[in-house]
């Protein structure tokens, strides 16, 4: 039988803030050009609104699930999916991707890419939790 939805506005509106903290660091960093930072920051901008946008929704859509892109796998919003995949294929996951050296990767244009994504990612969360 079917799992019934539960959904849970209330906190997902947490993790909504929690991406803004983030885009308001991710905007500072970018402001003094670290490409790193802009890179990581947007990693979290980006788990914080997939959270965001599948607690809306459903709260047990989220439980168990460790990685960005477990959680990718999962969520049913189109926009928030595609703007993900192509944030992890410039950054990688966190848990997979980040080795000693992984800082050495990252572009300035990596990091411009990445916080355009964020950006996107964000305004997505906020149209699907504050409508």
């Amino acid at each position: 039988h079917e799992r019934k939805k539960n959904p849970q506005p209330s906190i997902a509106v947490k993790w909504l803030l929690q991406a803004r903290y983030n885009m308001k660091e991710l905007r500072e960093y970018r402001k003094c050009g670290v490409s790193l930072w802009c890179c990581i920051k947007s990693y979290y901008v980006a788990v914080d609104v997939i959270h965001c946008v599948m607690i809306v929704d459903d709260w047990n859509s989220v439980r168990q699930l460790t990685t960005l892109s477990s959680l990718i796998d999962n969520c049913n919003n189109a926009t928030v999916k595609t703007l993900c995949t192509s944030l992890l294929k410039i950054v990688c996951e966190y848990e997979k991707g980040w080795k000693e050296d992984f800082y050495q990767k990252y572009s300035s244009a990596d990091a411009s890419r990445a916080y355009q994504l964020a950006e996107q990612l964000y305004k997505e969360a906020e149209n699907v939790c504050l409508t």
